[in-house]
């Protein structure tokens, strides 16, 4: 629950409350021309109905009536056929602020985008109507086709912290305008913006020695992450900016950090390496370009707790020129140190064929990006999400939220992240401040002991009306779960030839839509092959030739923001070149090489209650099989735990109608005491509110589950009559 001054404790504690509203449409303060407005809030969640309360697409949604300003009607103002000045206040897709409390103090219980604009010129009024964050993830979900480096090595928090970055929220770091190449690190080693090639030495994850979330680390040794970059950029004409985030407990926490760009013409060719380290222990800054280094010891000074970011530019002009290396480290307390350049040797002729990353503790954030001059060393962003679905408790361990394959998604970001906390049994939606929260099941469960709640509410002065229902659909005694297991193959046996020479025009880009049957697993970005023939066996590759039949200097991208593999060539030339094994032109040079995807369906997980069963009879519940359910020691996570719900029913109550308080946030614990009504004494979690106001009136409900459980039935003194009168069938011996 949100804190309030002074003032608005004692308003909301006196007998007599003044309410006042605030709304912004645009930026622009409309207060004065509403009528009425409202504010639905709820969580969206997969729990069956009978014990949750899912709401819809959207965790909240805001009516706003609009009556105009004294001179025009609001139709007037904001119908769509309006002049652009006022119309534009309303628009779809425009801001919306609302803000309520009393007049001591408002607080934001929305922040959104219009949603809709409906104008009625009789009455004269406009309805808008808003909705939260979600608008920002109406984007066309995908995923990289990544396959784990071990069993349950991707945790379902990639995904959701992944849905949410390609969709301008972010939990961690952005990466840079212009990326080549990104790995959150959350809850995986799979890159974002490119794909893992190999990785050793990784245990697990660690969030309390991660500088943002929960990255990889190992307890002794070090590991090593090697990726293929999203674009493949020239070894020449390219100014490239490594950021890497790593974070120290204490003073003596020294885990040193490490990346290294490779650039090769062909897979196997002779290659210019470029490795870039930080090690706290002697606060040494080091570059190094093949055979030559410089380091650079940084002040004491430096030896500090908390996050640090390394930034690194490498330039390079042309093959005969020095590689010129600098590099910046951003310390917590705001201080940057900025290293002299180091210039090592020319750069082969290539292009960006790996970057890997190797510490001993978690780094964050790691990317590269085309920069041209000089950027600034930390951008500014906003930290607008929190992913809380990293656990591992024993048991089941790792296996806990984890996924071998990344599947194949389909809809919108929104879609995609709905059906992750679904298969989940997680909750996820946005407060009032427009923070996303994506959180685990045990946010909310009916056995929670110790919780101290944030508010309480009695009959006897805050509750205007509560009531309490208990059905029998909320009994599930034997709750089954499915399951698809996901194989993990990540050597190439599938591939796929270009039909046709692609020509790319001087200082141009093209792309290319390989028609691709299936999910390309573990395909990464071509790289160049010089062979005058298509290659038969390895990863994905390319020929780019001028007409001629010489290398030409085309970089080569592969996006996967449609769902498919879409190759880009970008000629970084004012020549023509070919997708041409030689020439002539005549024999189209790509070939595509990708892993066989496969996928079982397996027979679902079971849980019973013989108490239960005994008591209700068999009450059966089934969870259909879900890409996001990977392992069957997860899935039969998921059945105890739904299970624990649905054994015996659970009341429910439904919109406990209160004093409105401001303060109220999704979340939230509420004690509620009614003895002498629905004889409710308890802590219950609030995972929805309606607060509706019209002039100088606001009434306000809450939706809330139950943080306990009323005594199970005894049937004391009770037979209960059976099903079949005894007299219309008599028992029978034998």
């Amino acid at each position: 629950m949100r804190p309030g001054s002074q003032d608005l404790v004692d308003a909301l504690a006196a007998g007599e409350r003044r309410y006042a509203a605030t709304v912004r449409l645009g930026g622009v303060d409309v207060t004065d021309e509403v009528a009425e407005w409202s504010v639905d809030r709820g969580y969206d969640t997969g729990l069956p109905a009978a014990v949750a309360a899912p709401i819809g697409s959207s965790a909240a949604q805001a009516e706003i009536t609009l009556t105009g300003d004294g001179t025009q009607t609001a139709a007037q103002r904001y119908s769509p056929w309006a002049p652009r000045a006022t119309a534009d206040i309303t628009r779809p897709g425009q801001s919306c602020v609302l803000a309520w409390g009393l007049e001591e103090e408002q607080f934001q219980t929305l922040r959104g985008r219009v949603r809709d604009i409906t104008a009625d010129s009789r009455a004269g009024t406009a309805q808008v109507t808003a909705l939260d964050g979600a608008e920002l993830l109406r984007g066309r979900a995908w995923l990289p086709p990544a396959v784990a480096p071990s069993l349950y090595g991707i945790k379902a928090a990639w995904a959701v912290d992944h849905a949410l970055r390609m969709s301008g929220i972010y939990t961690s770091p952005p990466p840079r305008a212009n990326s080549v190449f990104f790995a959150s690190m959350f809850g995986s080693v799979e890159a974002n913006l490119g794909m893992r090639v190999s990785s050793s030495g990784f245990l697990g994850y660690d969030p309390a020695r991660s500088p943002w979330n929960s990255g990889p680390y190992v307890s002794s040794g070090q590991w090593s992450v090697t990726w293929a970059p999203q674009r493949r950029t020239l070894s020449q004409q390219s100014t490239l900016q490594v950021d890497w985030w790593f974070y120290k407990r204490n003073t003596s926490d020294n885990a040193s950090s490490q990346v290294e760009l490779v650039w090769r013409q062909t897979e196997t060719s002779t290659p210019t390496t470029v490795t870039l380290s930080y090690d706290p222990a002697t606060r040494a800054m080091r570059a190094a370009v093949d055979g030559g280094s410089a380091t650079w010891t940084l002040p004491a000074t430096a030896n500090q707790a908390g996050r640090f970011k390394l930034s690194w530019q490498i330039a390079m002009t042309t093959t005969s020129a020095a590689t010129q290396v600098r590099g910046w480290l951003y310390q917590p307390d705001g201080a940057l140190y900025a290293s002299p350049t180091y210039s090592g040797a020319a750069p082969v002729w290539g292009l960006l064929h790996t970057i890997t990353a190797t510490s001993a503790a978690p780094m964050e954030c790691v990317g590269v990006a085309r920069v041209s001059g000089t950027v600034p060393v930390v951008e500014t962003w906003q930290r607008a999400a929190a992913v809380d679905l990293m656990e591992f408790s024993t048991p089941p361990g790792n296996s806990q939220y984890g996924l071998d394959v990344l599947p194949d998604t389909s809809g919108t970001w929104w879609d995609m992240l709905r059906s992750i906390a679904q298969a989940n049994l997680s909750y996820m939606g946005w407060d009032e401040d427009g923070i996303f929260h994506f959180r685990r099941y045990e946010f909310v469960t009916p056995d929670s002991s110790g919780v101290t709640p944030d508010l309480t509410v009695t009959a006897a002065r805050e509750i205007a009306d509560v009531t309490v229902s208990e059905e029998i659909d909320g009994v599930a005694n034997m709750v089954q779960v499915g399951l698809e297991v996901q194989g993990r193959a990540t050597t190439p046996t599938q591939s796929y030839t270009h039909g046709s020479v692609t020509t790319i025009p001087g200082s141009s880009s093209v792309s290319v839509t390989p028609d691709l049957s299936g999910r390309a697993q573990a395909m990464r970005t071509p790289m160049l092959y010089t062979a005058s023939t298509v290659p038969t066996s390895g990863p994905s590759a390319v020929k780019l030739v001028t007409s001629t039949g010489a290398i030409a200097p085309v970089e080569i991208e592969m996006t996967w923001d449609t769902g498919a593999p879409v190759i880009t060539y970008h000629n970084r030339s004012s020549t023509a070149a070919y997708a041409a094994t030689d020439s002539t032109l005549n024999t189209p040079s790509l070939r595509l090489a990708w892993a066989q995807p496969s996928s079982t369906t397996m027979l679902p997980v079971t849980r019973t209650d013989a108490t239960s069963i005994a008591r209700y009879g068999v009450q059966a519940l089934e969870i259909g099989a879900s890409p996001w359910i990977q392992n069957a020691f997860w899935a039969d996570q998921i059945a105890l735990r739904l299970i624990t719900w649905t054994a015996a029913s659970i009341p429910l109550t439904g919109a406990v109608e209160v004093l409105p308080d401001p303060r109220v946030q999704l979340g939230d614990v509420v004690q509620i005491t009614d003895p002498t009504g629905s004889m409710i004494d308890g802590n219950f979690r609030v995972l929805g509110y309606q607060v509706r106001g019209s002039g100088p009136s606001v009434t306000m409900s809450l939706d809330v589950r139950p943080l306990y459980r009323p005594a199970p039935p005894a049937d004391a003194g009770l037979t209960p009559d059976p099903i079949t009168d005894p007299a219309a069938a008599p028992p029978i011996n034998g």
